[in-house]
């Protein structure tokens, strides 16, 4: 067959390969919400959050450390900015969101994540003049509308009923320290690997993780070590740290914070998902109108055309 008709089968792979990985993210990190929630009452934020990077340190390092060792110039030359990536991405995000998950319920909880895509967006545009399609703006109001659907059991009207809270606050925040954190990852030194870039922002994030860590032993906040917060701890190291930083690194790379931001939207779907896979939830209708708009959201959004494998570009509605 003629390869002018045919396409690729690498170039396809290559294509795809960004939206897939980023399917892995918010799953992960679903998995990690549910976590977060259940050993609130065993382990405070502060050491949850470190040691969990811990986890993912041990596991990275030893893989990466001959490619940190060759790219140590790179690392040493531009140090301000990844230690800037690790406070932001690892120590603050992390810090704020568990701590959110004491004091507020998963609706709002819900709720506040799925503005990621629009705080990503609002963020470029006024600090890092990124520009605002036509598509993006649409998919973000298509993919959120979605996330709606689902976190209200389609009765839209339950939003009036909810309240702003500390916990709600503290979520909010977390979302804007990610929102800065996913755009300047598209700025990262082209000279230091994928891998090289997530092993960096773990030990700078964990500069600050260890001292806060610290403080808070000495203030006599002790960890409850069960089996429980043991598998959760390793768990949320290996796969909602390494894998998922890892997925989401690359897909913003490749695609951008904006497009990339749309995918945290499915958060709530696979929320949902683990909760009729471990919790014996039954699945209803508006999970599955929920999960298609944000779905067609997240397609509208990034013009992927997956029947021809590739994406089709829009006009900036502005930029600044």
């Amino acid at each position: 067959m003629d390869a002018n008709v045919r396409w690729p089968l690498r170039e396809r792979v290559a294509t795809w390969a960004p939206y897939l990985l980023l399917l892995l993210p918010p799953l992960f990190w679903s998995g990690n919400v549910v976590i977060g929630r259940a050993v609130r009452g065993t382990i405070a934020p502060v050491p949850l959050t470190f040691w969990r990077w811990v986890v993912a340190a041990a596991i990275l390092l030893p893989i990466a450390a001959n490619e940190l060792f060759r790219q140590r110039n790179v690392v040493r030359q531009h140090w301000p900015f990844l230690l800037l990536l690790g406070f932001l991405g690892v120590f603050l995000y992390q810090i704020l969101s568990y701590q959110a998950l004491t004091a507020t319920t998963a609706l709002n909880a819900l709720l506040i994540t799925a503005t990621a895509p629009l705080s990503i967006a609002l963020v470029g545009w006024l600090f890092f003049r990124e520009g605002i399609t036509y598509s993006l703006a649409a998919g973000i109001a298509c993919s959120l509308f979605g996330v709606v659907i689902v976190v209200t059991q389609g009765n839209v009207q339950s939003l009036a009923a909810l309240q702003i809270n500390e916990g709600d606050l503290l979520m909010l925040s977390a979302v804007l320290v990610w929102a800065f954190y996913s755009n300047l990852l598209k700025r990262r030194p082209r000279d230091l690997s994928q891998l090289g870039l997530l092993a960096t922002t773990i030990v700078t994030g964990m500069v600050f993780a260890a001292p806060a860590f610290l403080w808070d032993t000495l203030q006599g906040d002790r960890v409850m070590w069960t089996p429980a917060v043991l598998l959760a701890i390793l768990y949320i190291g290996l796969f909602a740290s390494v894998l998922a930083y890892v997925c989401w690194n690359h897909g913003v790379v490749q695609l951008g914070a904006n497009r990339a931001g749309l995918f945290i939207n499915l958060m709530p779907i696979f929320g949902t998902l683990l909760a009729v896979l471990f919790l014996g939830e039954q699945p209803q209708f508006y999970h599955g109108v929920g999960a298609a708009l944000v779905f067609g959201g997240i397609v509208l959004a990034t013009g992927w055309r997956p029947w021809h494998g590739k994406r089709n570009g829009k006009p900036a509605v502005y930029r600044r």
